[in-house]
């Protein structure tokens, strides 16, 4: 949710009638692919953000077939991962600001949301990491006291 396009069915009707197999898509920041019924989608993953991650596709000589690698920068890494922190952290911390939440709850969810974002963005997050997610402290702690934010919107994006 919120990362699909609205009228996705009718797009994926008009690649297959065209006999489009492979569909590079992005701005989610993070590597995905999927296949579906012979079609497969590729969501690259963002270069101008930390892991710095971006990709590599072969084709073969009569297009048929191809191959992805998913790649990430080998330099810049401790600068971009630097300013995703300084950047995620002001913006969830004042998204926090003017709420009654204790101040150790307070840095506790700030941290909770940079360690789950850059773990989400760095492509880490699989199915067996939901539930444990869900029963941790920092979790909790959003549930309680911003589960009427964005924030908390986009914790349950990444765990559905």
């Amino acid at each position: 949710k919120g990362f699909i396009i609205n009228n996705h069915d009718k797009l994926e009707n008009l690649l297959r009638k065209y006999g489009v197999t492979l569909n590079l898509s992005a701005h989610i920041h993070i590597q995905h692919s999927v296949e579906e019924d012979g079609m497969t989608d590729i969501a690259t993953g963002c270069i101008s953000v930390a892991p710095l991650r971006y990709g590599i596709l072969n084709l073969g000589a009569d297009r048929s077939q191809w191959d992805y690698t998913p790649c990430h920068l080998e330099i810049l890494q401790q600068e971009a991962t630097d300013r995703f922190t300084t950047c995620m952290t002001r913006q969830i911390a004042d998204s926090l600001s003017g709420r009654d939440i204790p101040e150790e709850d307070f840095k506790y969810m700030v941290e909770f949301m940079m360690d789950l974002n850059r773990s989400y963005f760095a492509g880490e997050i699989t199915d067996r990491d939901v539930d444990t997610v869900r029963q941790t402290e920092g979790y909790l702690k959003w549930k309680t006291y911003g589960r009427d934010t964005s924030w908390y919107q986009y914790i349950e994006s990444i765990l559905s």
